[in-house]
């Protein structure tokens, strides 16, 4: 079996290394300690993409099945004797949606459940306006997840390295990758560190990827305010209803790799979070941290091989869309390493020989 190597310890690297390690497969985790959390650790963990038919059949195929993998995820790290991620199927209601003809259209033609119904009548707090309503929409813990699969990857023989990675260099029929410390040669190499992996790739191969950090704030308020009954995703952002009581708050973008929260992006939350659910007018969060997203300037992520380094593989600029995206990415890059079956079709998503956005 070949030895892999793995850059990137977020939602999808662990997936990808749990299902390697589980072919038989060697494989080196590099998870470099981070001063701000990425997007796995930082994000809401909305089931979905928001407002999921404004983008292409591609980013649908990789998001659409998230609650079920999940599902089955979540019970065989229980199996293993993990706690469980959480996962709540809440349902994602849309106030004062415009383009509800396309979204019924775009259920319609993934036989995905979704209603137009009255806000009011389905939330007491809301005025009588119109409101899309997706009710198999779920939700789950995301540092929960991380945890366990982490916790599962040790276990199942992954090997750690915690320290950041320089480049890769070919090495014979594969690559070196050098650490701030070390160096380890692998047969194959997925890069999957967020928006990282574009310095990365430039500074080992020379090539530019479309791909840019973006910075995204979120609140978090305490138990004790009535929560609302599911998801609410409007224009300008969401809250999202915890198990434990607890309501997020979600979320700024802005184009930056500072990973620091901001004030400024702290009063615009807790402006939008009264907006998004009344209850919250006049209350204060407890927290508020932000992470670094992998954005992509085209439409899909890139889930692809690198042309000028065969072994090389790239799984990044998912942007607000990892950790839904997640199970169905790592089944996809995984089987375009190994050789398999792939479960779709990998031409959306793949790099061309130029340095043009797939």
């Amino acid at each position: 079996m070949a030895e892999i190597g793995i850059v990137g310890a977020g939602i999808l690297g662990l997936l990808s290394a749990r299902r390697l390690a589980a072919q038989g497969h060697q494989v080196t985790l590099w998870s470099a300690p981070q001063r701000h959390p990425p997007a796995s650790w930082a994000g809401g963990g909305i089931l979905s993409a928001l407002f999921p038919w404004r983008y292409p059949d591609a980013l649908t195929r990789l998001t659409r099945h998230a609650l079920a993998d999940y599902q089955q995820l979540s019970a065989a790290l229980a199996q293993e004797g993990w706690p469980g991620l959480e996962l709540v199927e809440s349902g994602l209601l849309m106030p004062g949606v415009a383009d509800t003809a396309t979204a019924l259209s775009w259920a319609a033609r993934w036989d995905l459940a979704a209603r137009v119904v009255s806000a009011a009548e389905h939330c007491g707090r809301f005025h009588d306006e119109h409101a899309l309503w997706i009710p198999s929409v779920g939700q789950l813990r995301n540092p929960r997840a991380l945890k366990a699969l982490a916790a599962s990857s040790r276990r199942a023989g992954v090997h750690t390295v915690d320290e950041p990675v320089q480049r890769f260099v070919a090495a014979g029929a594969g690559w070196a990758v050098q650490g701030a410390q070390q160096s380890r040669r692998v047969d194959q190499l997925l890069l999957c560190s967020g928006a990282g992996t574009a310095g990365l790739v430039q500074r080992s191969t020379g090539r530019q990827l479309p791909l840019f950090p973006a910075r995204g704030e979120m609140l978090c308020y305490a138990p004790g305010i009535e929560p609302p009954p599911c998801i609410i995703l409007r224009e300008q952002g969401y809250v999202i209803p915890r198990a434990d009581g607890t309501l997020l708050v979600g979320s700024t973008l802005t184009e930056s790799a500072d990973g620091r929260p901001t004030a400024g992006g702290g009063r615009v939350l807790q402006e939008l979070a009264e907006t998004l659910w009344p209850p919250l007018a006049g209350r204060l969060p407890f927290a508020q941290w932000a992470g670094i997203r992998p954005g992509c300037r085209a439409s899909v992520p890139i889930l692809s091989e690198l042309p000028e380094a065969p072994g090389v593989f790239i799984a990044s600029g998912h942007f607000r869309n990892g950790l839904v995206a997640a199970p169905a990415s790592a089944a996809l890059i995984t089987a375009l390493m190994t050789g398999t079956a792939a479960p779709f079709d990998p031409a959306p998503y793949a790099l061309s020989s130029s340095s043009s956005p797939p």
